[in-house]
C-alpha cells in the first residue's frame, strides 16, 4: 500500500514496512492511554525521557490510523 503524505501518513519500517498516521481519534486515545496532553509528550520525547511502554502507545494507534490491524 502507498502512503499518502497528503493525508499525513508515513512509512514505518519495523518488522515490515507499515503505513502509520496520527488521526484526530489516534491522538485522542494517545492522550487518555498516558494521561497527557500530545504536546507535552512530544516535549518529554524530544528530551529523550521516554519508556518503551510509551512508544508502544503511541505506535499503536498510529499504526492502526494507517488502516493496519495490530495489537499492543
Amino acid at each position: 500500500m502507498a502512503t499518502n503524505p497528503l493525508k499525513g501518513q508515513v512509512k514505518l519500517k519495523l518488522d515490515k514496512e507499515y503505513n502509520a498516521r496520527l488521526t484526530i481519534d489516534a491522538i485522542m486515545q494517545i492522550e487518555t492511554a498516558l494521561d497527557m496532553g500530545i504536546i507535552k509528550l512530544a516535549q518529554s520525547m524530544a528530551e529523550g525521557d521516554v519508556r518503551m511502554a510509551t512508544i508502544i502507545q503511541v505506535l499503536t494507534p498510529a499504526l492502526r490510523g494507517g488502516g493496519n490491524d495490530v495489537q499492543a
